[in-house]
């Protein structure tokens, strides 16, 4: 889950999720790309879980992504649903039609306000790959992210991040000029008791 400025005072929230390949009937499309008859359910709720947003749509067509040298494949899926800033619940659920196997997931979070006077950086949307367009305004349609919503690379594998800046301080052209700077390290192994 990830919170970005939207308009009117308004949160855009992109809500990632990963499927296990071998829950879900499928056949491939193309390599990376799998046809899949899936219904996605994502549901808003506020703190007196009054509904606050319903979608369900129909999913076509996922990509896929192999972990551990082909050993564990997933399906990605994701969506984007607008909030006002306070506490939230959010309900997902995905169902095969094929199976009608069903997965689920909740959270409660809060949704965050984004300021106009002062400089604010959005959260930090994990991915595996972002593809930048060529035309179009430098706003978030410009870009196609392959998001990476389990958290997990593979030694010597590429990360990618998107994140936006809101509220730079402009020239009289209407430019920035900032710098980024951040710092990756590893995290020690957890050792699981078997």
């Amino acid at each position: 889950i990830a919170q970005f400025r939207g308009d009117d005072q308004k949160t855009r929230i992109e809500v990632y999720y990963a499927v296990p390949e071998e829950r879900v009937a499928h056949e491939v499309a193309a390599p990376g790309l799998l046809d899949v008859s899936v219904r996605q359910g994502l549901f808003l709720f506020d703190a007196a879980w009054d509904t606050l947003s319903r979608k369900v749509v129909r999913v076509g067509k996922m990509p896929r992504v192999t972990y551990d040298n082909g050993r564990e494949s997933y399906l990605f899926a994701s969506e984007q649903l607008i909030a006002d800033p306070g506490p939230i619940y959010l309900a997902a659920e995905v169902e095969d039609q094929e199976t009608y196997t069903v997965g689920t997931f909740r959270d409660s979070f809060s949704v965050r306000e984004f300021g106009r006077d002062s400089l604010e950086v959005s959260d930090l949307l994990l991915a595996r790959r972002i593809v930048e367009r060529d035309s179009g305004p430098f706003e978030r349609s410009r870009f196609m992210i392959l998001s990476n919503p389990i958290g997990r690379y593979q030694r010597n594998e590429q990360a990618a991040f998107y994140f936006e800046v809101y509220n730079l301080a402009t020239n009289e052209f209407g430019e920035t000029h900032y710098e980024v700077t951040y710092q990756v390290q590893n995290l020690p192994e957890v050792r699981r008791a078997s």
